[in-house]
């Protein structure tokens, strides 16, 4: 009985439990548990809270929040400042009858925190009113002893921080993950947390540009007396990839303004462990570094809740060394002592040696904890060899340099500038490079320059410079002000050069075209502006030069002003000659501005050469555009003529520029124009008036000879051919040296040039004593196949048939008003023509298909010489062959049928 009596019992108990349980559930329904968790987060947190759902379970006893949001002040990005998935809370029932709230477990699941501050310093998760007064009415809590609180294991799960501070222009965000456990006494006073917090790829930006992503891990060990607001920490472990940094000290809260106080255990780490903090994704040369050397830290810091925080301690290193393989020599004998207060870093001794050549730094950085107002100091003393120095800078840069650099660098300055921002510091005192060698794609070949420089702030002044370049060699001065984007450097140089190459200073990958293949139109290579773009900074320069040369043009004697800024340039060039090709200017001036794409300006010259015309006074707009080049409206003073028209060269194609050329000649010399042209000058006399269009591609009098082609018209009045090798000839054959100096009235004419001719399908001269017209072609190297037309005066035509050996032809080779007509054939050159009669074509204007051959043959008999009759007859029957009709045939002899007796 008794015994059953003892069962009776602990089956009572699990029947109260299980009402218990029944009860609590029945108490608490989700909508009362909403009801009472809600207005005692807002009390304690003095945000406003939303929860989506809530509910207990009591098999374990655990509640369970959903969605819960916690509101952030208004007017900053994010509308939350905490937002979260789901929260289960575990709690062991028996340690409730004894008073004390333990937590088995707290599991937050998306836990994500948006932490902002403005400009002012107030961060959104600020409140205008105590922490614990209720936004709301609550219901009044009843008097009592408060339970114990314990937290066994606290879980965050896949959460993440995102903190941005307007003030500093620092941004932190990645993920968050922690395990923690703390304890809080009825007093609600002490309450004891250890654990971890980590984040396995936390990013971070700040004025001074963006950190690599960090395996960050915090490991706190604090006791904290929450009436009083402060805590003390027993130990915080920071953890930064391989980098661990041990810290102690006390934290509180005034007037809710935190107060921080800090220090480190004396510690040494090795110099290893702080270039693995540096990022290797974005700096992969990074990897190949070897360190060695022991730094050694020891600092306080105390970070009131006004006023700017204080930082004191050393910082020490010793023994350093960096070396890599890609690297001409190693940074070796590093030492380091500095000293932290305040708000400012001392450095008060920095020494290296890069390679054999020794470094030594000193100064001071101050207002560290005010990014925006970061200010340093410090005096450079070293003589740096360039190649090592530029192979350490590639290491840290995340691209590889396209330059190669060489050289010395001495320098005793002392530079000053700000953290924050993108600037170069201000530079005091001499600098000297020597020996230095540049070799990047932007030049054809390697730049090489001795310069002494003097920094003046933010200006340096070059005192000397010799620059050389290919065969270049160039003398100079100026200013250097040094920027770094998106502002702009501005270089200012004055400058001298017996002679300057600038085709050297053109890219390296654009080397130019196979001129055969160009001229063919076959080019490989080829260009989008004429000009290359503008560099990315501000220049002016003001060269002179004894001789330049730039694509095939050379000018003696140049002076070149150029200014540029962003992407407009002005140009202003001065040279007492200007040569391209078959293009000439003396004594010219030229001033163009705008774009490499599109720039406008004017030229003038006092005298020159366009192909073979001869000018002077010339001048004309100036156009570029892309790879084109134009004179619109070229005007000049030609061959005692005006000379109009315009010009343009396209040379995208550089090695086989197209050329355009359009000529309007008024009372021009034609003498002085057939001079150039042909060297005829001499045989013609007279004034021209005429329009003409040319166009060829390529360079050279080759490309000339095939692809020149050309039209025109023309007409010269009141001149004279004097000499002139085919009238001579005409002259010889008709008895009439007079024809050799021909005057004439006007002589008409139009033309056209293509496959290296000039076609002439019509000329026609009137003259006093002989008109003429001319059909065929002239060769541009002078040959001839031409057919000229002649029809002498009446008085010329009786002078000629009084001559021996054309006596007699009166009836034979006149036209009907009486003058003589003749026919020639000529071939051979402008110097050494060949003229034969053409019989046939004379006979088909004259009447010499009606005559018989009887007739031939009695005017054959009125020639005087026997010579002149035999040639004459041969040039005849020559001509009348197919003319006159064949004799006809006899008619066959009938047979002779009588018989003889």
């Amino acid at each position: 009985m008794r015994r059953k009596r003892l069962l009776i019992i602990p089956a009572v108990l699990v029947l109260a439990l299980v009402a218990l349980f029944l009860g609590l559930r029945a108490a608490f329904p989700p909508e009362r548990l909403l009801a009472l968790a809600e207005p005692r987060l807002e009390a304690a947190l003095g945000r406003p809270v939303e929860i989506g759902s809530a509910r207990l379970d009591l098999m374990p006893l655990a509640a369970r929040l959903e969605a819960v949001r916690i509101g952030a002040r208004p007017g900053f990005a994010s509308p939350h400042v905490v937002e979260l998935d789901a929260m289960q809370l575990e709690l062991g029932f028996l340690a409730l009858l004894r008073r004390q709230l333990e937590v088995r477990s707290l599991v937050l699941d998306g836990l994500r925190l948006f932490l902002e501050q403005d400009e002012q310093g107030q961060w959104n998760f600020a409140t205008d009113r105590a922490p614990g007064t209720p936004s709301a009415p609550a219901a009044p809590a009843k008097a009592g002893t408060p339970m114990a609180l314990q937290i066994r294991k606290l879980l965050l799960r896949d959460g993440a921080l995102e903190l941005r501070s307007a003030q500093s222009g620092f941004e932190l965000q990645g993920p968050l993950a922690a395990e923690l456990a703390m304890g809080l006494d009825r007093n609600l006073h002490d309450l004891r947390l250890q654990g971890w917090i980590e984040s396995p790829a936390l990013r971070a930006r700040g004025p001074l540009g963006e950190f690599p992503a960090l395996t960050v891990r915090l490991e706190p060990v604090l006791r904290a007396d929450l009436g009083a607001s402060s805590a003390h920490i027993d130990s915080l472990r920071l953890r930064l990839q391989d980098f661990v940094l041990q810290l102690e000290g006390e934290a509180a809260l005034h007037d809710r303004k935190p107060e921080l106080h800090l220090r480190t255990r004396s510690q040494e780490f090795e110099l290893a462990e702080i270039l693995e903090l540096l990022p290797k994704e974005r700096l992969p040369r990074l990897a190949g570094v070897e360190a060695s050397g022991r730094a050694r830290i020891d600092l306080r810091l105390d970070a009131p809740g006004t006023g700017k925080p204080h930082l004191e301690g050393d910082l020490a290193l010793a023994g350093g060394r960096l070396q890599s393989r890609e690297w001409p020599a190693s940074i070796s004998d590093l030492e380091l002592t500095a000293k932290l207060h305040g708000d400012s870093l001392q450095i008060q001794h920095l020494e290296a040696r890069i390679g054999e050549a020794p470094l030594s730094l000193q100064g001071e950085i101050v207002s560290l904890f005010a990014p925006e107002n970061a200010a340093y100091s410090v005096q450079l003393r070293t003589r740096l060899d360039l190649a090592t120095l530029a192979a350490v800078a590639a290491t840290f840069a995340p691209k590889p340099p396209p330059y190669r650099l060489e050289g010395t660098l001495q320098a005793d300055a002392r530079l000053e500038g700000r953290l924050a921002g993108k600037s170069l510091p201000s530079l005091h005192g001499p600098l000297a490079l020597e020996g230095v060698r540049i070799q990047t794609p932007q030049l054809r070949q390697p730049l090489e320059l001795q310069a002494r420089l003097v920094g003046a702030g933010a200006t340096i002044q070059v005192e000397k410079l010799n620059l050389a370049c290919g065969e270049a060699r160039l003398a100079g001065s100026g200013t250097v002000q040094p920027a770094l984007p998106p502002k702009r450097p501005r270089i200012a140089l004055r400058g001298r050069a017996a002679a300057l190459d600038l085709d050297a200073l053109l890219p390296a990958t654009a080397t130019g075209t196979d001129t055969a293949a160009a001229t063919r139109g076959k080019g490989t290579g080829s260009a989008k502006t004429l000009l290359p773009p503008l560099p990315p900074l501000d220049l002016e320069l003001d060269l002179e030069a004894g001789v330049v040369q730039a694509q095939r043009t050379a000018l003696r004697d140049a002076r070149l002003q150029w200014k540029s800024e962003a992407q407009d340039f002005h140009l202003t060039l001065r040279a007492a000659r200007l040569e391209r090709d078959n293009f000439l200017l003396e004594d010219c001036q030229a001033e163009l501005a705008g774009t490499p794409a599109r720039a406008r300006g004017h030229l003038q010259a006092k005298s020159g050469r366009l192909n073979k015309i001869r000018a002077a006074a010339l001048q004309s707009d100036l156009h570029l555009d892309g790879t084109t080049l134009e004179l619109p409206n070229l005007t000049a003073q030609t061959y005692d003529g005006k000379l109009g028209g315009s010009m343009k060269v396209d040379l995208a194609t550089p090695a086989a520029p197209r050329q355009e050329l359009v000529v309007e000649m008024d009372k021009v010399q034609l003498g002085g124009l057939l001079e150039d042209f042909f060297r005829a000058g001499s045989l013609v006399e007279g004034t021209l008036d005429g329009t003409s269009s040319w166009n060829v591609t390529g360079a050279g009098a080759a490309a000339m000879r095939q692809q020149l082609t050309g039209k025109g018209q023309g007409l010269a009045v009141n001149g004279r051919f004097k000499e002139l090798p085919i009238l001579k000839q005409l002259g010889a054959v008709l008895g009439l040296p007079s024809l050799s100096n021909l005057s004439y009235r006007q002589v008409g004419f139009s033309f056209a040039v293509e496959s290296g001719q000039v076609k002439l399908p019509s000329l026609k001269l009137q003259g006093n004593d002989a008109d003429a017209t001319v059909e065929g072609k002239i060769g541009l190297d002078g040959g001839l196949d031409l057919a000229l037309g002649v029809q002498l005066s009446s008085a010329l035509t009786q002078q000629a048939l009084r001559a021996p050996a054309t006596r007699g032809l009166g009836s034979l080779f006149t036209d009907s008003a009486g003058r003589l007509v003749l026919d020639f054939d000529i071939d051979g050159t402008l110097r050494a023509p060949k003229v034969r009669p053409d019989l046939q074509a004379t006979a088909r204007r004259t009447g010499l298909q009606a005559l018989g051959a009887q007739q031939i043959q009695r005017l054959l008999g009125n020639v005087a010489t026997e010579e002149a009759k035999k040639k004459l007859g041969r040039s005849l029957q020559e001509a009348v062959k197919g003319i006159l009709p064949p004799p006809p045939a006899p008619a066959p002899t009938p047979p002779d049928t009588t018989r003889k007796p």
